[in-house]
């Protein structure tokens, strides 16, 4: 199924001159708006008309994470990087860090606009459609309470005047924290709703198995507090394990920090335990990137209207296509916090040959 055949089939030379007079436009836009970037460019003598190519990109040196981190010592948490007045920013959020080990000292913020949130609606739409979410479908979405993500899917999305994901699709949107501790409400929450779907990520649905699978005497026991007095409690195998809950499609969000390699084997290993289709959704919040497989699972496909995605050698070359190499994100619709050539040091290769669902754009392969 197809969301914005427009956009999403269009043919590769008038997607690529999108693409280009996106860019151009938001290097113009980002050099005026933001005084770190526009410091960056006059520090290496780049002026935004000297990128007239995507090849151009090359002069701009990339920004890592730790460059961030660094601009936001200067008491300024966006680390002036914000291209719009406060007060134009709908929300402020820290994407989500990785919890299992020490955080880091300063983190990087991101915001965004309603015209941005808008965007990222729409390519998550797209991104639904394409792995086979369809309108009377009920969803449970497992997000952190405060991101990106999360907004397009739920209520605070149409609290912004900004119709959500599920408004959109005519879906039905369960919410649930991506946290391990919830996972008993989750389970709980599956069996009486009965969903198509849910949009989780790896280590959550491992939290999830870790549950759901019997002990030495073939027991499962889920308890989950309904009141200061009461609990409900399963105890039976065959009411209550993965194949139990009845997805028909599991989507495995893999946050920047976790960068989970979806294998064909474990892939089939998933599908055999759940009963579930599985799709993975690679999540670079920094950059307001989610990159989606279709129903192919040959890749996932990155919206070139909206970014440019490169692949580069250890000094910032971009390599030929199929590849490896670090993964770098340029945002070409942000208005708040867009960054141009973002390292998410995730390693991957690049294709852009038609994919078999029909979709021009190029898709990211994961190494």
């Amino acid at each position: 199924m197809i969301w914005n055949p427009k956009i999403e089939l269009m043919p590769r030379k008038d997607l690529e001159s999108l693409q280009l007079k996106n860019l151009r436009s938001q290097i113009d836009y980002i050099y005026s708006n933001s005084l770190f970037h526009q410091r960056r460019f006059d520090e290496n003598g780049i002026k935004p008309g000297d990128i007239k190519e995507i090849k151009d990109l090359e002069k701009i040196p990339l920004i890592s994470r730790g460059e961030l981190q660094d601009a936001a010592r200067n008491g300024d948490f966006y680390g002036d990087r914000l291209c719009v007045p406060e007060s134009d920013a709908i929300m402020t959020f820290a994407p989500p860090e990785d919890f299992f080990y020490p955080q880091e000292d300063i983190a990087v913020v991101a915001a965004v606009t309603p015209d941005d949130q808008a965007k990222v609606v729409e390519h998550l739409t797209r991104d639904w459609m394409m792995m086979g979410i369809s309108p009377g479908n009920l969803v449970q979405v497992l997000c952190w309470a405060y991101e990106a993500l999360g907004f397009a899917f739920t209520n605070p999305s149409h609290n912004l005047m900004t119709p959500s994901v599920g408004k959109i699709l005519g879906c039905r949107v369960i919410p649930l924290e991506l946290f391990a501790p919830d996972a008993a409400r989750t389970i709980f929450m599956g069996l009486f709703f009965k969903p198509d779907a849910i949009v989780t990520s790896e280590t959550s649905l491992m939290t999830l198995e870790s549950y759901l699978m019997p002990d030495a005497e073939g027991n499962v026991t889920v308890k989950v507090m309904i009141s200061e007095t009461g609990e409900w409690t399963v105890m039976e195998d065959e009411q209550i394990s993965p194949k139990g809950m009845g997805y028909e499609r599991i989507i495995l969000r893999s946050p920047i920090y976790e960068q989970m390699v979806m294998t064909e084997g474990r892939r089939r290993e998933l599908s055999k335990m759940w009963g579930a289709e599985i799709y993975s959704l690679l999540d670079i919040q920094d950059n307001l990137l989610y990159a989606a497989e279709c129903e192919a699972r040959k890749g996932l496909h990155v919206w070139e209207d909206a970014f440019v995605v490169e692949i580069v050698d250890g000094d910032g070359k971009q390599v030929n296509d199929g590849e490896a190499g670090k993964l770098v994100v340029t945002n070409l619709f942000a208005k708040a916090t867009p960054m141009i050539r973002y390292n998410t040091e995730i390693t991957a290769s690049l294709t852009k040959e038609v994919c078999s669902c029909g979709r021009t754009h190029a898709r990211i392969l994961l190494s």
